[in-house]
């Protein structure tokens, strides 16, 4: 008798495995499916500011520390970037003139991957969006696109809102 509860008990596991696997293949396999998801971002901080400061993937930061309340970054395989910044604004120990106010109305996302060249070999790729509006309190929205979709492989995926120069504000991670 145990052993047909047993037989029978890993016949439904199989089962359950099989569909579960099954499920996921097929969530998967839609071509917009959600590959990287944040709601926290950090803003550039001073060893990270400027063309001389630390970059991080190639990218500098901005020429002066930046703060941000929240954020929501959801990006898809397709390239499709949703992004949402509050607060996104220079860092109240910044530039008296512009310290807690967002100067730059302009921003753009970048998305940096680890990748693989055409020899195999292990690369960085930046690509950006087009740029969106930020108003002065650092508060803004947009759907956008990364130009030239993502490569593929796109391995630890890092978000940057950035300025439409390039040099960036805030960054995914905590």
């Amino acid at each position: 008798m145990k052993s047909r509860v047993r037989i029978i008990a890993g016949a439904a596991l199989v089962a359950a495995t099989v569909i579960a696997g099954t499920a996921g293949v097929s969530l998967a396999s839609g071509k917009d499916h959600t590959v990287y998801r944040a709601d926290v971002m950090v803003g550039v901080s001073a060893p990270y500011t400027g063309a001389l400061g630390t970059a991080i993937r190639d990218i500098h930061g901005g020429g002066a520390p930046w703060v941000i309340a929240d954020a929501d970054i959801r990006l898809r395989a397709s390239g499709r970037v949703d992004v949402e910044v509050e607060g996104l604004v220079i860092a109240p120990n910044g530039p008296p003139a512009v310290a807690g106010t967002n100067p730059a109305l302009t921003q753009k996302v970048i998305v940096s991957c680890l990748s693989t060249d055409a020899n195999g070999a292990p690369v960085t790729i930046n690509r950006s969006t087009n740029t969106f509006g930020v108003d002065a309190d650092g508060n803004g929205e947009a759907t956008l696109m990364v130009e030239g979709g993502l490569p593929s492989p796109c391995f630890a995926p890092v978000v940057f809102v950035a300025s439409a120069g390039g040099a960036w504000f805030a960054v995914s991670g905590v």
